[in-house]
């Protein structure tokens, strides 16, 4: 794969771009200075029509600069300006788990484009019936053996009318989890064991909202990064892929 491609795609996971805006960014940064829409086109091979929309949005997101002149002129703003506030956003996450495992949990964690918020475990699991029935389409549960029996005497019901209201319900149990809970709970969803450490309860709701459940308090989390590597650890117990090694060192663990 030519550099060029390989520096596309990377922008795009980085800065969450479509490929079009980022073949359109590589252009800018590459000519250096400004250059009409016809020219960034032109250098990135992305047609006219499509051009136009891009640079509007790398504008938007401060990934390129326009200038108030006939023609519009564009350039591109640098790499190192632009990983900067992904850093930063990477850096509030590590931060958040590293105070929540420590034991210091402020109430209210707020950084670039993420919010975290801590709860009395108690206090969240009233409410978690109600962020149940509120799911629209999907919920991915990650569970400790004591969580799994916690779903089947809690919240059973709830999470049986998400499933008539056709909500795709996944759970994940620790394999130390009570073997006639688990044959219920197959009854209504899907259940898989894993010998995977966990440590705490967590729910995806829609794939936008985490809820991590630990002993002494719980974290709800909008943290895009979190959330992904969230996902990245279902896909592994999905697929069978994820060991217990691989597990400790990843999402579980962390929290």
């Amino acid at each position: 794969m030519p550099d060029e491609e390989r520096h596309i795609e990377a922008i795009c996971r980085a800065a969450n771009l479509a490929k079009y805006d980022a073949s359109i960014y590589v252009a800018l940064l590459k000519h250096g200075g400004w250059m009409t829409a016809g020219q960034a086109s032109f250098l990135s091979r992305v047609p006219r029509a499509k051009t136009y929309g891009a640079l509007r949005k790398l504008v938007e997101l401060q990934l390129a600069e326009q200038a108030p002149t006939s023609p519009m002129l564009y350039r591109g703003v640098s790499a190192k300006q632009m990983l900067t506030p992904i850093m930063e956003e990477m850096k509030n996450m590590l931060r958040v788990l590293n105070e929540f495992a420590a034991g210091s949990y402020p109430q209210k964690t707020e950084g670039y484009a993420s919010s975290a918020w801590t709860f009395e475990p108690n206090e969240i699991r009233k409410s978690l019936p109600t962020m149940i029935r509120s799911a629209q389409a999907q919920i991915d549960i990650l569970a400790t053996a004591q969580g799994a029996a916690d779903i089947y005497n809690r919240y059973c019901k709830d999470l049986e009318k998400a499933v008539k209201k056709k909500v795709k319900i996944k759970i994940f149990t620790h394999s130390k989890a009570d073997r006639l809970i688990e044959n219920e709970l197959k009854h209504l969803f899907q259940v898989k064991r894993t010998a995977c450490n966990i440590d705490a309860d967590c729910y995806l709701f829609d794939g936008a909202k985490l809820l991590i459940v630990a002993r002494e308090k719980a974290l709800l989390v909008t943290e895009s990064l979190l959330i992904k590597l969230f996902k990245e650890t279902i896909a592994q117990l999905e697929s069978g892929r994820a060991s217990a090694q691989r597990l400790t060192g990843g999402f579980s663990r962390r929290v």
